[in-house]
């Protein structure tokens, strides 16, 4: 089971797999290592967090209508303290 929540699979086409129940995006990025950051600086502050991205497979970067994107997400409860902390440590 995961550990993060049910994924939508009422959801049809690309999108079928990028919504998590119980789950709430607290940032997105154009790139994986922004996302990487702030996912090990939610995990330093005791909040779990999952990475979801539909990249495409290509050398180009690409983002269009979402694509490409970065999301971090953590579950809706810890949403609003892992918003204040990426805030707070953002430059």
């Amino acid at each position: 089971m995961n550990p993060f929540g049910k994924t939508n699979s009422l959801l049809k086409g690309p999108y079928s797999k990028c919504i998590i129940y119980g789950m709430e995006i607290v940032y997105r990025s154009h790139g994986e290592l922004q996302a990487q950051v702030i996912k090990s600086l939610l995990d330093s502050f005791g909040i779990p967090s999952y990475i979801q991205s539909q990249v495409p497979a290509s050398v180009y970067a690409v983002t269009a209508d979402g694509i490409g994107e970065y999301r971090v997400m953590v579950n809706k409860e810890l949403a609003d303290e892992a918003k204040k902390i990426i805030e707070a440590k953002s430059p």
